[in-house]
């Protein structure tokens, strides 16, 4: 199971099951952070890297530093890669109208 540092929010299998997925809504602001893999209990970084709002496919090592994200404010999704240990970034899909008439 991987988690964010920081957090108690673990990430979710998919229907690829060499991904998992965390969805998590941020206030405007500077967060560093790291993934943790409970199985293996290692924890997963980049050094001296700095995300604002996305990235995609940043590849994350066993024992480097913690990343650094800004956020500029809203739900945001992380996607991990597990066999290529990938980080991508995004911010969440919203639904830009319902399905309900007035």
């Amino acid at each position: 199971m991987y988690f964010v540092w920081g957090t108690t929010d673990a990430f979710a299998k998919t229907a690829n099951s060499d991904v998992v997925v965390l969805t998590k809504e941020f206030s405007a602001g500077t967060y560093t952070f790291k993934l943790h893999n409970t199985g293996t209990d290692k924890w997963y970084g980049k050094d001296d890297t700095t995300i604002t709002d996305t990235v995609n496919r940043l590849t994350m090592t066993a024992a480097a530093g913690d990343c650094t994200f800004t956020a500029t404010g809203g739900t945001y999704e992380f996607k991990f890669e597990l066999s290529t240990n990938k980080l991508s970034v995004y911010f969440a899909k919203t639904a830009l109208w319902t399905n309900s008439r007035p």
